[in-house]
């Protein structure tokens, strides 16, 4: 027992975990806490587990820190059902069992998120260690430096989807890492890899259709895992199934809003370009909504009568939204450089961090964000910088999955299907919601781009490692 502890602490991973929990737990849990104000999304997770707002919140400027419980048993609501309600409940229950069956505190939704990051660190960790300590160092702190910061970490204090899908991709990434370190991939890892992948597809609607870019990988995987391919291709198809099935049975509302916000935030945003309402088939006299949101408090048109129900939502679809950008290139790619100005942006700014016992008006956390600002300062903000650079990063995983096998090919392929995940997150938001809450929507496009940064990294550093080994023999 004594001599399991010791090994425990001995091993660098775990210190740097432990470090970065007490980090977080003193950023989240302690007085003066911190986290997210609501937009107006937490309903989406309050009220499928039977929750819901007090009267008292303050949306945008202030961190609510107690929800009231509707009923403290674990069932869902089948209202917005989708991966993100999963550790929001979990957090539910330990309030239940633990603080109060009334009242839900934000501070366990922080616990929870410590929790499952903790866990996805140690396995990043664990998967990329090399056997220097100092080259170990370096990594785990690099790590830290990039994905442990409060940009990512005040997520944690909030009931948005974006810390649920961070802590299953991270998590995802770890357990394929370490099925594919040793020489003989392990099936266990694989398979804890393609329930937090499926888990990560399914935390939001943006990401469940995406769940499909599992089937090549796993197709491969069977091919190494021979004697299991019954077994892994049951478990992608029914991960795929399920994350289709949250994307169908969405709330029919947020395909209209995301419909309108598209239109009138993403193509007719002023008077010059309402000469795009003929070719999207819609009456002129839209061009009053220009520019205008679906969330926004007044409208000069009525945007909830069944006049506009028949000429604007029954008669637009994505469809729709996707011919127009493919027949108007210039346009599209004049969009896609507006996009790269917020590419960066980890957190809205218009979101305060605080609650009201800190503070009675917003106030924004910018402190323990070093890797954000440096992003922000010295990242190319340019679409054709960011283009050439997933071009690049594919073209050298080819050139890596040629001179590799096994598990080292099942990596590349991973990474692979992780350009194409970027790529298309930094086109939907645009072009399925007119680049509304920007930052928010491109938040795991950067976290893609820095897990693509950190392996390019590690992979320098083992490469390094290697030649010097064969230099010393």
């Amino acid at each position: 027992m004594k001599t399991g502890i010791k090994n425990f602490f001995t091993k660098s991973e775990n210190i740097f975990c432990i470090l970065t929990v007490i980090f977080l737990v003193w950023l989240l849990l302690v007085n003066p806490i911190a986290g997210i104000a609501d937009n107006g999304d937490f309903n989406r997770a309050l009220i499928p587990n039977y929750m819901t707002i007090p009267d008292n919140i303050v949306y945008f400027d202030l961190v609510t820190e107690e929800y009231p419980i509707i009923n403290p048993l674990p069932i869902i609501y089948p209202s917005y059902v989708n991966a993100h309600i999963l550790p929001v409940m979990t957090a539910k229950m330990l309030n239940v069992l633990t603080y109060s069956r009334e009242v839900f505190n934000i501070r366990f939704m922080s616990a929870v998120y410590i929790m499952l990051f903790a866990v996805a660190m140690c396995l990043i960790l664990r998967g990329f260690k090399l056997k220097k300590l100092w080259q170990n160092v370096l990594l785990f702190s690099l790590f830290v430096f990039m994905f442990a910061n409060s940009g990512n970490a005040l997520y944690f204090g909030s009931l948005y989807a974006e810390p649920a899908a961070f802590v299953f991709f991270l998590a995802a990434a770890g357990c394929l890492r370490l099925c594919v370190k040793p020489d003989k991939p392990r099936f266990g890892m694989y398979i804890a890899f393609l329930v937090f992948a499926a888990l990560f597809f399914g935390s939001k609607m943006q990401y469940a259709p995406l769940a499909v870019l599992l089937i090549p990988i796993s197709v491969y995987a069977a091919r190494i895992f021979r004697n299991r391919k019954t077994a892994i291709l049951t478990v992608t198809i029914v991960g795929c199934v399920a994350c289709l099935m949250f994307y169908i049975c969405q709330p029919s509302y947020l395909d209209d809003v995301t419909t309108y916000n598209a239109v009138f935030r993403g193509i007719v945003t002023d008077g010059e370009s309402a000469e795009y309402l003929d070719e999207l088939g819609l009456p002129k006299e839209y061009a009053a909504l220009a520019g205008t949101g679906a969330f926004d408090d007044e409208h000069p048109i009525d945007i909830y009568s069944d006049e506009f129900n028949e000429n604007f939502y029954e008669k637009m679809s994505k469809g729709k939204l996707v011919k127009f950008y493919l027949t108007h290139p210039r346009f599209f790619i004049n969009t896609l450089e507006e996009n790269a100005k917020s590419c960066y942006l980890n957190q809205p700014k218009y979101l305060g961090n605080r609650t009201a016992s800190y503070s009675s008006e917003r106030v924004l956390f910018d402190g323990l964000q070093h890797y954000c600002d440096f992003k922000l300062k010295f990242f190319p903000k340019n679409f054709w910088c960011i283009a050439a650079f997933l071009a690049l990063y594919a073209a050298w995983l080819v050139y890596r999955f040629k001179k590799s096998a096994g598990g080292g090919r099942l990596w590349c392929m991973f990474l692979m299907l992780l350009i194409v995940f970027s790529a298309v997150q930094y086109v939907l938001p645009t072009v399925g919601d007119g680049g509304a809450d920007l930052a928010k929507q491109l938040y795991m496009f950067n976290i893609s781009l820095d897990f693509l940064l950190f392996c390019a990294v590690c992979s320098l550093a083992e490469f390094l490692t290697e030649k010097r080994e064969d230099r010393e023999c």
